[in-house]
């Protein structure tokens, strides 16, 4: 397995990096997880959270950037896919 790409921290300072796995079917989960973390988190610190997905749906993935992203809270997704050469 080759790596494709690279992630990138998001902020400059301050950061925390949280890296969780989820597919369409457990997007409950990742809500319940988000909804936790974002309830303990420090306003003085930056959050980015990034999500390795498979067949995660636009609309699920939309649902939880707008309710969860802020100020200090990056969420993003990325391709199980894109990121590995990966042949199913």
């Amino acid at each position: 397995m080759n790596i494709n790409k690279f992630i990138q921290p998001i902020f400059k300072s301050n950061k925390r990096c949280i890296v969780a796995n989820c597919s369409n079917e457990y997007i409950f989960c990742l809500d319940t997880c988000l909804k936790s973390i974002k309830k303990h988190i420090s306003m003085n610190s930056t959050y980015d959270f990034v999500i390795i997905e498979d067949n995660i749906t636009t609309k699920n993935k939309n649902k939880i950037i707008k309710k969860y992203s802020s100020t200090n809270f990056s969420i993003r997704f990325e391709n199980l896919d894109d990121l590995f050469n990966v042949k199913t």
